[in-house]
């Protein structure tokens, strides 16, 4: 093999293991975004008909886990954010197999408004591509920290809440629609500020 060939091989590898972290990034962002829609479709979509997700005591298997979580959150809040921060992804020689390590944010408010419980975790995956997609074979879900907070202030005017669809994602009323607040088709709301436009997108 020739110098050029060796060179045009390692970069073709290169390329293939960026392209592969990306899609499985966007694998683990997807599953978060699932939670935050209860989009039971991208939940399950997310796991490997065989996959298993383990939250603490409870074990579910990846298509049954969509339902679990829906009917948990809904218990417990009124709205959730899952928030995918650090992220680390090691894939094995094989090529189609990633251990994954993801922080999680996450915040829940409560149905009266007024509190909110903000966790701290990690999201341990193991990941497989299968036919060409990767998807998760195996999440282990810890909680690292805990907190309870005074949600109170996003009843004040400033952080009214108007819904733009069904799923509790919100614009802010009170100041912001005196600068002029347009939602079209409840999708995107889009506020102008001293000027500019800022986007705040509200599709269910």
């Amino acid at each position: 093999m020739s110098g050029d060939e060796e060179l045009l091989a390692r970069l073709e590898r290169q390329v293939r293991n960026l392209k592969d972290r990306q899609e499985i990034l966007d694998c683990v962002a997807r599953h978060a975004h699932g939670h935050d829609r209860f989009d039971a479709d991208l939940l399950t979509a997310a796991y490997h008909q065989d996959g298993v997700d383990e939250h603490g005591a409870t074990v579910n298997s990846g298509p049954a886990y969509a339902q679990w979580a829906n009917m948990i959150h809904a218990k417990s809040a009124e709205l959730h954010t899952h928030n995918i921060t650090t992220h680390l992804c090691e894939i094995d020689e094989d090529g189609d197999t990633a251990h994954c390590e993801s922080y999680v944010l996450v915040g829940l408010l409560s149905h009266d408004g007024r509190t909110a419980q903000l966790m701290s975790g990690r999201y341990l995956d193991r990941l497989e591509r299968r036919d060409g997609t990767w998807r998760i074979a195996v999440r282990r879900c810890t909680v690292d920290l805990a907190l309870s907070a005074d949600a109170s202030v996003l009843r004040t005017p400033f952080f009214s809440m108007i819904w733009c669809g069904t799923l509790g994602v919100h614009a802010w009323e009170g100041a912001l629609l005196k600068l002029g607040v347009t939602c079209m088709g409840a999708r995107v709301c889009t506020v102008a500020l001293s000027g500019v436009a800022s986007g705040f997108r509200c599709t269910p």
